[in-house]
């Protein structure tokens, strides 16, 4: 397995498991709601990780997925040190009690060929200057050979949020051979998706909504 650190270092180790833990929330979280998601995104995604098995998705596999890369943005989130959470108390809360994942949430599964830890999370805003200004908290988690990119947009200001819906994110059609849209619109689907993601391409992958255009 290969790791690459926020520093640009890479690590390499070996595992004969999949380690499925963590130990950055506290204990009651992690070893109740938290272990019940993780054995149900283990069930359907080990053979994925470990092997790029081709792997036929159902609208309910697709639904723990998103749950369980939606949990980990949020621990993502919660590690930056010199910022406010991006995801507010009750958005956090009702994830916790009922799962559910806010609006302006958006992912996309994609693979590597080969077998390849991330753990990336970062922060981007629009110039001061935008009409509309929004913001994002973007997460890119790779396990084995499988990727999730989260994205969650929000308007700038706390008033357009309570009365826009938040902004939607179109990736350039460039990505569709290797990044597949899954959340919020489940539909069944297979992965992996046509094309592999190099190692070149995956760190453009996580840094891609830096520069966007607008569409409205």
């Amino acid at each position: 397995m290969v790791r690459k650190e926020l520093s640009g270092a890479v690590l390499r180790f070996e595992s004969r498991s999949l380690k499925w833990t963590t130990k950055v929330v506290c204990g009651n979280c992690n070893n109740t709601w938290m272990s019940d998601l993780t054995g149900k995104m283990k069930a359907i995604a080990e053979k994925m990780i470990l092997s790029a098995h081709i792997t036929a998705l159902t609208p309910g596999d697709l639904t723990v997925i998103a749950q369980y890369a939606f949990m980990k943005s949020i621990v993502a989130d919660r590690s930056h040190e010199n910022s406010e959470s991006f995801f507010d108390f009750s958005q956090r809360h009702s994830f916790r009690e009922n799962l559910l994942i806010p609006r302006g949430v958006q992912m996309w599964l994609a693979a590597l060929p080969f077998q390849h830890a991330l753990f990336k999370s970062m922060r981007i805003e629009a110039p001061l200057n935008t009409p509309r200004r929004f913001e994002m908290d973007v997460f890119t988690y790779g396990v084995g050979h499988l990727v999730i990119q989260v994205a969650a947009s929000r308007w700038a200001k706390k008033s357009m949020r309570r009365h826009a819906d938040p902004p939607v994110l179109t990736q350039g059609s460039d990505w569709d051979t290797c990044s597949i849209p899954f959340w919020p619109r489940v539909t069944g689907i297979s992965w992996p998706p046509l094309q592999f993601m190099g190692r070149e391409l995956i760190d453009t992958f996580v840094s891609r909504w830096i520069r966007m255009e607008r569409g409205w």
